[in-house]
């Protein structure tokens, strides 16, 4: 006798009592009361599917704080981070800095160690396709990137309460959606700035000199990259919200979000 399929969830109904829509019958995306500075993005409609392991990918850009507010979910066991990859070198035994963990990334050097005639843009080639990097970027003369392995890895963990998350930049991001949204529910989450402006000025102040246009380039591009592709958008709001800082609002209601994934992800 075969298994009935479960009911895929619009992703709209984590964050309102129920489906509405406009006068014209289209899905209309208004936010429970309690959910200030969390939205769904209508161009990017997600159907959540029980059956499926789910994977966060939150994006955004430079000092935006997606760090942080990752931390926080993580440090609240509603997350777990996906390990990366990375050329750089362990910091370790460093004056004023804490030695780095082994499990912190996936030391490539150390794993694939690079041939003496190798050039950089040949040896990070071969590691793209060694170590089978799903996303990968440069910086700082290093390289950075997703093994296929973790993703994997961590989807596999039967977890039912920190779903696994990777950080990462727009191009990434779209790349991961691309190769596992036919496998996986894959939620791009992006965490935006009050305005634009307030972000371009925390930059500004951070890093003078010849870079500086470059990131800000960047920045504008990440935006632009995830009004297209975001299924979430979380506003990191700097501003005090009925008393409380803006930022333990906005991780609150991220918490209550993952909390009702939990509830319709929990069958599998």
């Amino acid at each position: 006798m075969a298994m009935a399929e479960h009911t895929t969830v619009p992703i709209t109904n984590l964050l309102m009592a129920h489906e509405q829509f406009d006068a014209d019958g289209q899905p209309a995306f208004p936010l429970m009361e309690e959910y200030q500075f969390l939205r769904v993005n209508p161009d990017q409609f997600l159907e959540i599917n029980p059956d499926r392991p789910t994977l966060l990918v939150v994006i955004g850009p430079s000092a935006v704080g997606k760090d942080t507010i990752v931390d926080k979910l993580i440090e609240a066991k509603l997350v777990r981070k996906i390990t990366t990859a990375t050329t750089r070198a362990r910091r370790v035994n460093i004056p004023g800095k804490e030695d780095e963990a082994p499990d912190s990334y996936i030391w490539l050097a150390e794993e694939y160690p690079r041939v003496a005639t190798e050039s950089d843009e040949e040896y990070y080639d071969r590691l793209k396709t060694e170590a089978r990097l799903v996303e990968f970027n440069q910086h700082d003369g290093n390289l950075y990137g997703l093994p296929e392995a973790s993703i994997t890895k961590a989807l596999a963990v039967n977890d039912s309460q920190a779903l696994p998350v990777v950080r990462t930049e727009i191009n990434g991001a779209v790349t991961i959606k691309a190769k596992f949204q036919d496998q996986y529910n894959v939620i791009i989450i992006a965490i935006e700035p009050d305005e634009i402006t307030s972000l371009l000025g925390i930059i500004k102040t951070e890093r003078a000199g010849a870079s500086l246009d470059i990131r800000i380039a960047r920045v504008k591009q990440e935006i632009e990259g995830a009004q297209r592709e975001a299924n979430l958008f979380v506003q990191n709001t700097h501003k005090t919200v009925a008393g409380k800082k803006g930022l333990d609002v906005v991780v609150a209601e991220l918490k209550k979000f993952l909390q009702e994934l939990h509830k319709n992800t929990s069958s599998k």
